[in-house]
């Protein structure tokens, strides 16, 4: 068969996909350039598309399949060359992650009949179109955002590396979390109907130079490209080589650094700018989003966040391979890390990191290594129980240290390494898993084995 074949096939609970290609007589199916499904598909069947077919396959029409529970899957295997898919009539739900990495995607289409969604010009929006749910990948250039919408929802834009600019209409009132992370905007106008920005929402945004407000906005403001609440308690901030924290904050008008209670990093971030957060900021910032931002030489020195004793939440940035060096670890692995650069944030309840970071994983709001096989910190302003995870081998130098409102902690047999000093002022009741090899309790006492 010759590539740019198109191909229809019906499954059945006895017939899955790769078997409905053999008996439609496609010997090769890497050769399909246009497959059009009906019938109950399976995540096997387009992991099987993704992973058999993608190299030629540029049109899926799905329009008479369906899916288990009528939801659109996020298959691990992607037709990375498809240009254009119909989805289900009968789908009402899609995973956060669908469509994630279809980079080639110009194209979106929803049947008419289908009861939740329409598209327009290839995007994909709910059934009134006053929600934009997804923008493909591979869209290119410029793009004006309809008249009917009233929301860009979660992700729309995620991954459109191609992107150029976005016009958004006075109907728009909210944007959505991490509505254009990881793509290329070069510049946004935010109109002044806007009154609700989510989180993330310029997460990865390498290119983006340019943040303009409607003067008449409400909520929000930007001056400098420095977007923030018109309170001046949450701020957005693009930084360059030549515009660091302090000037981009006094060239967005702030007279008082402290009165900032969120602070998101875009750009490169220094020793100077976290010295300035840490002596101007630090008794005010709850939150701390560095999830976009590229941090020089790659390290968070020691007492970097000493001072921010209100700092809820960070979000450590991919960028970031050190953090300062904990005593036992020091010599085996400096990368390692986790005690001293949060040793003032009595309040710190979530510890995040990007999902890219090459060192570092957090998991419900707790410090690990990459594998997770070493906990590095245990945020010290968490409340209730803890269990380890199984996969935890290691529990580094005060990892728990000054964690008050601990009530109770629970190691499991996996654990034969505990760090000096790892539980010192923490009233937790410590209970160890009966099969450890190195370690029991007594009493709620960490004791180690004879």
């Amino acid at each position: 068969m010759t590539t740019n074949t198109h191909i229809s096939v019906r499954l059945t609970p006895e017939i899955r996909l790769e078997q409905a290609l053999k008996e439609a007589g496609v010997e090769n199916p890497a050769s399909v350039g246009k497959l059009a499904v009906s019938g109950k598909m399976t995540i096997g069947d387009f992991g099987y598309i993704g992973k058999t077919m993608s190299s030629a396959l540029q049109e899926l029409d799905l329009g008479n399949a369906s899916f288990e529970n009528n939801t659109f899957p996020s298959p691990y295997y992607i037709p990375s060359g498809l240009t254009s898919i119909i989805i289900p009539q009968s789908v009402n739900k899609f995973n956060d992650s669908a469509f994630r990495y279809y980079s080639a995607l110009t194209s979106i289409t929803a049947p008419p009949d289908n009861p939740v969604y329409a598209t327009e010009n290839g995007v994909l929006f709910n059934k009134d179109k006053s929600e934009l749910v997804r923008s493909p990948e591979g869209r290119q250039g410029d793009y004006i955002v309809p008249d009917s919408v009233v929301k860009i929802g979660k992700k729309a834009f995620f991954r459109c590396k191609s992107l150029g600019s976005v016009n958004i209409p006075d109907s728009v009132t909210e944007i959505g979390d991490g509505a254009f992370g990881c793509s290329s905007l070069i510049s946004i106008i935010i109109p002044d109907s806007v009154t609700k920005i989510g989180d993330w929402v310029f997460s990865d945004c390498n290119e983006l130079t340019s943040i303009v407000t409607h003067p008449n906005n409400p909520v929000y403001a930007s001056k400098n490209n420095v977007l923030f609440s018109k309170d001046r308690v949450n701020f957005t901030i693009c930084l360059t080589p030549e515009l660091r924290l302090e000037q981009a904050l006094k060239d967005a008008g702030i007279k008082y650094p402290a009165s900032v209670t969120k602070l998101t990093i875009i750009g490169t971030i220094n020793d100077d700018d976290f010295n300035y957060i840490q002596t101007n900021m630090g008794v005010t910032l709850q939150e701390m989003d560095m999830g976009n931002a590229l941090v020089e030489n790659k390290n968070i020195s020691p007492w970097t966040f000493r001072e921010c004793t209100e700092m809820i939440s960070i979000i450590i940035p991919a960028s970031v391979e050190r953090i300062c060096i904990p005593y036992s670890l020091k010599e085996v692995n400096p990368a390692f890390n986790g005690c001293v650069a949060f040793s003032g944030c009595t309040a710190l309840t979530d510890i995040s990191v990007h999902p890219k970071n090459p060192v570092y994983a957090s998991e419900n709001g707790v410090l690990f290594c990459r594998d997770k096989t070493v906990l590095l910190l245990y945020p010290k302003g968490r409340q209730g129980d803890y269990v380890v995870p199984d996969s935890v081998t290691e529990i580094a130098d005060e990892a728990f240290k000054g964690c008050a409102g601990l009530t109770s902690v629970t190691i499991p047999d996996s654990v034969i390494k505990i760090g000096y000093g790892a539980f010192d002022g923490c009233p937790a009741v410590i209970t160890v898993h009966q099969d450890n090899p190195v370690f029991e309790s007594e009493n709620g006492k960490l004791m180690k084995k004879i």
